[in-house]
């Protein structure tokens, strides 16, 4: 059986500095060894406020009592209080060694990852050079010539000051047909 177990350590004031220490260091030799063992899973240390000391850990045991022994064995227990949690497989657990297909399990099933959007229409992947059209955007839409620009057709360097006034121009007054 799986338990979490949150484990809040209070130094009793006056404690030197020395013991706490030590007995911090033997609890980081405890902690090494009970994976190894079996009984310790995980660990994980919460969000803390200063000074607090706090951890939680997923243990597995095959009772309370053997438990107890474990968190016994802890060099910080002189200082610490534990809550224990006892832990149930849940159905739909995705553990490992479960196939979920065979037990009948409901599971929660996750959308397709989405495609970027320039695979959505066909043959619009501006990566790909044989499915590029230089003048189709992303989107599909044909997107304007530069070049067929008059403001773009000046030589690198040259001003295109003139070229844009000749631009208004011809939009402003465009060139009158004979009636």
């Amino acid at each position: 059986m799986e338990y979490l177990v949150t484990m809040t350590t209070h130094v009793p004031d006056g404690t030197s500095e020395n013991a706490v220490s030590d007995v911090r260091a033997r609890e980081a030799d405890r902690s090494r060894e009970l994976p190894a063992q079996g009984p310790l899973l995980r660990l994980w240390r919460p969000p803390l406020q200063p000074g607090e000391w706090r951890s939680l850990g997923l243990f597995a045991a095959a009772d309370h009592g053997q438990l107890e022994k474990v968190l016994a064995s802890m060099p910080l227990r002189v200082w610490r209080t534990d809550e224990v949690t006892p832990l149930s497989p849940h159905r739909n657990d995705p553990g490992p060694g479960r196939d979920l297909q065979e037990t009948g399990a409901e599971f929660l099933r996750s959308r397709p990852k989405a495609r970027p959007h320039w695979q959505h229409g066909q043959g619009n992947d501006p990566a790909d050079p044989t499915q590029a059209d230089p003048g189709t955007s992303r989107a599909g839409s044909r997107r304007p010539n530069p070049a067929a620009s008059p403001i773009a057709a000046a030589p690198r360097g040259a001003s295109s000051a003139p070229l844009a006034q000749k631009a208004n121009e011809a939009t402003l007054h465009p060139p009158q047909r004979p009636i």
